[in-house]
C-alpha cells in the first residue's frame, strides 16, 4: 500500500522509519461508526452474540485511516450525528450505507444510503 500512495514499486531506504506499518488480524464485513459508548457497547455485545464480525469506530477520522483497506462492498453503519460523513464515503465508493436513527421511518431512503433503527440486526 505504501508502495502505491508514493507511486513507487520500491521505497527508498530514508523513508522506511517514517511509513506506519498497519497489522490487522482480520477486516470486519461490517464497519460502525458510533459516537456514544453505551450505544457502542451495546453495539458490540449484539454483535459477538450474532456472531458477526463487526468493526466498530467512534469517528469518522479514526476510520478514514484504515478505510482504504475495506472492500467497497462492506456494510457501513453511521450515528445519524455522524451523517455528514456519508458523502465522503460515497465519494470513495461505498455503497451499502446504512444511517443508524432513532426514528428511521421519517427519513426516505435514498441512492445507496439507508435508514435503519437503532436497534441494529446486523
Amino acid at each position: 500500500m505504501a508502495c502505491n500512495n508514493l507511486l513507487t514499486k520500491l521505497i527508498p531506504k530514508f523513508l522506511i522509519p517514517r511509513l506506519t506499518i498497519y497489522t490487522m488480524k482480520g477486516l470486519g464485513e461490517i464497519i460502525v461508526i458510533e459516537n456514544d459508548p453505551t450505544l457502542l457497547d451495546a453495539y458490540i455485545l449484539r454483535a459477538k452474540k450474532q456472531k458477526k464480525h463487526v468493526d466498530f469506530y467512534k469517528n469518522q477520522p479514526e476510520l478514514l485511516s484504515l478505510l482504504r483497506l475495506y472492500p467497497k462492498n462492506t456494510k457501513v453503519y453511521v450515528n445519524e450525528e455522524l451523517a455528514h460523513s456519508v458523502q465522503k464515503l460515497q465519494k470513495i465508493g461505498y455503497r451499502k450505507i446504512f444511517i443508524i436513527s432513532h426514528n428511521p421511518n421519517q427519513y426516505a431512503n435514498t441512492d445507496g444510503i439507508q435508514y435503519v433503527s437503532k436497534e441494529l440486526n446486523f
